[in-house]
């Protein structure tokens, strides 16, 4: 599953959920910038997906963890 196929239903289920978990005072993350970035932009495009489910894999996971640090 790459970035680049995201299910628009998918999205708006995530961004009301967020919406909402915000609204109760929950800090949320969003991931799918960065990640989506890593994947489809500059020269060295990277996989952050196992190809065969919708886990990230260690690149994915290092991406995450280092915009967790730097936000």
């Amino acid at each position: 599953l790459g970035l680049n196929k995201i299910n628009p239903a998918a999205l708006q289920r995530q961004q009301d959920l967020a919406a909402r978990l915000m609204h109760a005072g929950v800090n949320v993350v969003n991931l799918q910038a960065p990640l989506q970035t890593a994947a489809t932009q500059g020269a060295d495009k990277q996989t952050v997906y196992y190809r065969s489910d919708t886990h990230w894999n260690q690149t994915g996971a290092q991406i995450a963890a280092q915009y967790m640090q730097s936000n």
